[in-house]
């Protein structure tokens, strides 16, 4: 109760002044204070209408990045994926998917190396099989 008075007092306060009851000092600081919260209202309406359009045009950009990873990801998949990159190597190359039949198995004998007293630093597969590596994994066209 005592509260709602005090807010009754506060009020009839300010209308007297506004009013010109209380005299023209009273008058023109209220005048005063009213026009500084109106414009402090105003103000910060106008700056959260401003943030909004922004926060709105901010989320229509990061729909439009991510409609465009998502472009972006499946044309990557198309590009990379496993009957594309055969079909290109079998045009531009002269390749040929391996069958079963293709595949030569080859046993190679040489020396363990638990066996050798000072292994060499790379096994050379040409060495071994004695062809280089492009003539013996080249499939091409019959």
């Amino acid at each position: 109760m005592k509260r709602r008075h005090r807010m009754l007092v506060a009020g009839q306060f300010l209308l007297d002044a506004l009013a010109g009851k209380l005299g023209a000092p009273m008058m023109v600081m209220a005048y005063a204070t009213f026009a500084v919260l109106l414009l402090g209202y105003v103000s910060t309406q106008v700056y959260t209408s401003s943030l909004m359009e922004d926060v709105a045009a901010r989320k229509r950009e990061e729909l439009l990045v991510r409609e465009r990873i998502g472009v972006l990801t499946a044309r990557y998949a198309t590009m990379t994926s496993k009957s594309r990159v055969s079909r290109h190597c079998e045009e531009s190359l002269g390749l040929v998917g391996a069958t079963q039949s293709d595949v030569v198995r080859v046993a190679v004998d040489g020396p363990v190396l638990r066996d050798v007293a000072r292994p060499e630093a790379s096994v050379r597969v040409d060495r071994v099989l004695g062809a280089g590596t492009s003539e013996l994994s080249q499939v091409m066209r019959r």
